[in-house]
């Protein structure tokens, strides 16, 4: 029915579209020729199409014709256009020939009545010859004034020179003065000095000559006193008996010096013996520290079957050299269980995955079951009416139930075909009644019948058994009368009624046959996939022991790794410990072993015995001490009546010398100071001498250099004069080069002769386009006529083959209307069935979708449970570990560094307003100082000021771009392409000296290499005097240092005067010339003098 309705909505559909189509072809139809026939139309047509061509070739070679002449047309319009822009050319230059012809002859007018130049001319116009000479006059003329102009430069440069070697005169010779006059201060401030210090050291009452003999007197009484006391005998025999216990007292000293060594030996050493003490005690703490900790361990290293003895380093070593090596087995061990623990959670995935996907096709199977069970059912049916019709007429060999539909196949034709054999019985039956009453004929030789035989055994029959053959023969032939025939033509009607019955059901059989093949196919798969199933669902349970046995193998690795880590670090901590351990005994060996060389001398002594004996010599000493202590209380007393006899005659003595001394020092002193009273007095006015004559000089200094300025002043305005005058001609003569090279370059062409003949050339064109238009005209009038009859032809075969698509649309729309009605017959034919079949297709559909949705929805649960195992895990492992209380912490850490960026962002801010503010002021700085020092260095007038500009916005840089601007009034503009190479270098030095004077205070030091290249006369000198001034300005700072590398020896001349005509600065006493020699050996080495300044 479904397949009946899609083939029936199907031809309903193509009727509606035909039937669109036809009405949509009618409507464009002028007019209706189906009358015509298919046939007649299509000859119609090809008739049409053939006349068509025709004209349309007539129409082609025409419009070929048509499109040349047109071609011919524009191009000879293309080429008026260029002879007419070429007119416009030449007619334009001719204009400008005259133009310019008059405008040289204005300009030769004025320059003769400005310059006063005869002007040669005949007939009001100048010939070429006069122009020619012309132009040598005005060469001549420009020369001229050139060399006026030079002449004037060298009489003002000689009167300047002159101007300038009379001051430098005046200059040096004020310099002479004035350093004569500072060393005359400076002899005069040391002459003060000294008798200041004189003064100074005069004492406030003089010496007196009997002073002197007083205290000689007093001197000879107290030497007569000692002498006594000297030469008194108890001093020698208080000294032999001191000598001798002196002796003694020094052997005793000897002995205990020895023993002192000993003892700053043995002492020495009991440093490091003490050193040796406090290693000894930290190490046997440290060794009992040792024990503790390997005791704490030992039963975890016993686990692991690890024994070590705490304290040898060897046993030590190898201990955590064992751990190592299980740290590293366990570790692999926890990688394999880790790679396990993955494969199998990805075998109980796939497992899962598969098991998921296998139900789902199970389900798929089910439902295309269960869509071929009417077919199936129908096959059953067929077997079992097969089986009750063999039953009911006593088949032995009945099918069995479970018979496949080709075997039933097999059994349905074997009927039909024995149907057709019964079928066929009748007729064979009286053919062959016949066949037997012919055989009972004997017939002789001509084929006349003489006798009657037994067809079956050829025995003759008499008469009588003849006659009742012959008889029995005619009923058993007669189908009235025939019983055999009679039965045989019943079992015929129901042989042909079980043939309906059999084609019945090979029909049935054969439409499900595939159907069956496909439900048996399906029906083994979805048992394939049962078994499937449940093997997986075994394989994913036995993959789930697994991934969890797995999963407890990871985490008994994971602490046995950890035990075994803790293991390793302290095994790694005693190993550590035993070798600081054994570092520190080996640190004792070898202190005992200096404790034995720094003490050779002790001859085995203990320092106790070395102090026992220093005492005990200690004690002699003391004794024979008190002795001569005794000894010496006596000679002191009479020693001290020595010595203040003795110190008493040596302070007369002294006293007696000093007052000698100092009464010859005084007459000295008062000697030397009037000297230096008359030297200062002769200084002084010597001082007053030299002030009265630099004085004048000075005077005279500012007098030439007023003179010198106005003269350059003057002479500059002279040469300024000049050079305009000279710079206007240049001009006139300029023009008038530019005026003449036009006008010969214009006579030169024959222009004039090619304008005419562009002007005949246009009008010869514009009459050949004149004619080809007439032509044109003439074809385009027929091209009009032949789309006429081409468009009318095409209608024509438009309509015909409109007609004709008419006539086939009629003929499909009446076959598929024949189609439908058909199909309909079929539809009605079975009818009941429409709602239940549909009702049934959406249940099969609705289930299929719900199992699939299960499916999704069980394999999803699956993903979500292993997810939160795995994530469960994960949460017990040492990384995720009191995540939350680290994740507080970390949260704190994050909004504290949020805070201190945001406070460090306010302090950036206000850093780069104040560096931004700082830079502004420095730029302003520089300006400023770049200003005075262009003012002074730049002589020309086309700019007025320079300054730096920064291209920097509202925020400090790390870098900034900055560019040089010129103004001229108060225009500024970028110098960069806009100014000399002359100007370039005098810009860069004078932003070079800004910026050293701006940020170098503290180290003055400054180099100039060439820096007057590509500058003019005026401007090295504006370098020179910029140059002393910088050196006048900061000669007071102790570290300032200027040096300057040049071949420019005017500019070191200038910069001589310049320095020697600047007030307050000295000149440099020597400048250094650097020149090449060649030495004996052939080669060239630079050679260094230092040349005095009037050398240049």
């Amino acid at each position: 029915i479904d397949d009946l309705s899609s083939s029936k909505s199907k031809i309903q559909s193509d009727m509606k579209m035909e039937q669109s189509k036809l009405n949509t072809l009618k409507g464009t139809i002028a007019q209706d020729l189906t009358h015509h026939g298919v046939d007649e139309l299509k000859a119609m047509l090809i008739q049409s199409d053939d006349a068509v061509n025709k004209k349309a070739d007539e129409f082609d070679k025409k419009q070929l014709l048509y499109e040349n002449l047109m071609k011919k047309i524009h191009d000879s319009r293309d080429n008026v256009q260029r002879l007419i822009a070429r007119q416009g050319a030449l007619s334009s230059e001719r204009d400008n020939y005259e133009r310019v012809a008059g405008d040289r002859a204005k300009l030769i007018d004025r320059i003769a009545k400005e310059y006063n130049i005869s002007i040669p001319s005949l007939g009001g116009q100048m010939s070429e010859h006069g122009i020619v000479g012309f132009r040598e006059k005005l060469m001549t003329k420009r020369q001229l004034m050139h060399d006026d102009i030079a002449e004037l430069r060298s009489v003002h440069q000689k009167s300047e020179d002159a101007f300038q070697n009379q001051l430098s005169e005046l200059v040096a010779q004020m310099r002479t003065k004035e350093n004569q006059s500072v060393k005359a201060k400076e002899e005069q401030r040391a002459a003060q000095t000294e008798i200041n210090r004189i003064s100074m050291q005069a004492t406030s009452s003089r010496i007196r000559k009997n002073d002197i003999e007083n205290a000689k007197r007093r001197a000879e009484e107290a030497v007569t006193e000692r002498d006594k006391l000297v030469n008194d005998p108890r001093i020698k025999s208080y000294t032999q008996d001191i000598s001798k216990y002196e002796i003694e007292i020094d052997r005793i000293n000897r002995t205990i010096e020895d023993d002192n060594g000993t003892l700053a030996e043995l002492r020495s050493c009991s440093r490091l013996q003490d050193e040796v003490a406090v290693l000894e005690d930290q190490v046997a703490r440290d060794e009992e520290r040792l024990q503790e900790i390997y005791n704490d361990n030992s039963f975890q290293f016993g686990k692991y079957g690890l024994n070590a003895t705490a304290n040898d380093l060897n046993s030590l070593e190898t201990l955590a050299n064992s751990a190592r090596d299980f740290h590293k087995q366990f570790m692999t061990e926890k990688k394999h269980a880790d790679k396990d623990f993955t494969n199998k959670q990805s075998e109980c995935t796939k497992a899962r995955t598969l098991l998921d996907h296998t139900s789902r096709q199970g389900a798929l199977k089910r439902q295309q079951i269960s869509g071929l069970k009417p077919a199936v059912e129908q096959i059953k049916n067929v077997v079992a009416e097969v089986r009750r019709y063999q039953s009911e007429n006593f088949i032995d060999d009945v099918v069995s139930e479970e018979v496949q539909p080709e075997d039933l196949l097999d059994v349905i034709e074997k009927s039909l075909k024995e149907c057709s054999i019964e079928g066929d019985q009748p007729a064979m039956v009286k053919k062959l009644l016949k066949m037997l009453k012919s055989m009972s004929k004997v017939k002789d030789a001509d084929g006349a019948a003489i006798g009657v035989v037994c067809p079956c055994c050829t025995r003759p029959m008499n008469h009588e058994e003849t006659a009742s053959f012959k008889e029995r023969m005619d009923v058993l032939v007669d189908p009235e009368r025939s019983d055999i025939l009679r039965s045989i033509q019943a079992r015929t009607q129901e042989s042909t009624i079980l043939r309906r019955n059999l084609e019945r059901w090979k029909g049935f059989v054969l439409s499900g046959l595939s159907d069956w093949n496909t439900f048996r196919r399906l029906n083994k798969e979805r048992n394939e996939m049962d078994e499937a199933v449940k093997r997986q669902r075994q394989d994913h349970t036995d993959a789930e022991n697994s991934m969890k046995e797995c999963e407890k193998q990871v985490k008994k690795c994971s602490s046995k790794l950890a035990d075994m880590e803790q293991l390793l670090n302290e095994a790694t901590r005693l190993r550590d410990d035993a070798t600081k351990i054994s570092e520190l005994k080996n640190d004792i060996s070898q202190k005992k072993g200096r404790v034995q060389y720094q003490a050779p001398t002790a001859n085995g002594r203990t320092l106790q015995e070395v102090e026992a004996n220093i005492a005990k010599l200690s004690d002699e000493k003391e004794t024979l001490l008190k002795s001569i202590q005794g000894l010496h209380k006596e000679q002191v007393k009479l020693n001290n009546q020595i010595v203040a006899a003795n110190k008493q005659a040596t302070e007369a003595e002294k006293l007696l010398r000093e007052k000698e001394t100092k009464f010859a020092r005084d007459r000295e002193a008062s000697e030397r100071k009037i000297m230096l009273q008359e030297k200062i007095k002769s200084l002084e006015e010597e001082d007053r001498k030299l002030q009265s004559e630099i004085s004048p000089l000075r005077q005279k200094i500012m007098a030439k250099e007023t003179d010198k300025d106005r003269m350059r002043s003057n002479a500059k305005a002279e040469e300024d004069e000049m050079n305009e005058k000279l710079t206007q001609y240049s001009r006139y003569v300029n023009k008038f080069r530019d005026l003449s090279a036009q006008i010969d370059n214009y006579l030169g062409s024959d222009k004039a002769e090619d304008l005419e003949k562009v002007r005949s050339e246009i009008k010869r064109i514009e009459d050949e386009i004149r004619d080809t238009e007439r032509a044109g005209e003439n074809i385009e009038a027929e091209l009009e006529e032949f789309k006429q009859d081409l468009d009318n032809s095409g209608t024509r075969k438009k309509l015909i083959e409109g007609n004709i698509q008419v006539c086939e649309i009629q003929e499909n729309i009446e076959l598929l209307e024949e189609n439908n009605a058909r199909i309909q017959d079929e539809i009605d034919a079975i009818s009941g069935f429409e709602t239940s079949s549909q009702e049934l297709r959406d249940a099969e559909a609705k289930k299929l979708q719900l199992e699939m949705a299960r499916s999704r929805c069980e394999g999803q649960l699956s993903n979500l449970r292993e997810t939160t195992r795995q994530l469960k895990r994960k949460l017990n492992t040492e990384e995720y570990k009191d995540i939350d209380e680290r994740h507080r912490v970390r949260m704190i850490e994050h909004e504290t560094t949020v805070i201190a960026v945001s406070d460090l962002e306010k302090y950036h801010r206000a850093l780069d307003k104040a560096l931004l503010r700082y830079h502004g002021m420095k730029i302003t700085d520089i300006n400023k100082i770049i200003r005075e020092l262009w003012l002074i260095c730049y002589k020309g007038e086309d700019i007025t000021n320079i300054e730096l500009v920064s291209d920097g916005g509202s925020k400090a840089s790390k870098s900034y771009n900055y560019r040089v601007v010129m103004t001229k009034g108060n225009t500024p503009l970028d110098m960069r392409g806009r100014c000399s190479a002359g100007q370039r270098v005098l810009a860069a030095i004078v932003i070079r000296l800004a910026l050293a004077e701006t940020f170098c205070l503290n180290c003055g030091v400054m180099a100039l290499d060439e820096p007057t290249t590509n500058l003019d006369y005026e401007n090295k000198n504006g370098l020179a005097i910029a140059l002393a001034q910088i050196i006048a300005n900061r000669a007071s700072q102790s570290n300032f240092q200027l040096v300057v590398i040049t071949h420019d020896e005017d500019f070191v001349a200038m910069l001589k005067n310049e320095l020697s005509a600047t007030a307050g600065t000295s000149m440099p006493e020597r400048y250094f010339h650097v020149s090449r020699e060649e030495a004996e050996d052939g080669k060239y080495y630079s050679k260094i003098s230092a040349l005095d300044w009037d050398e240049i």
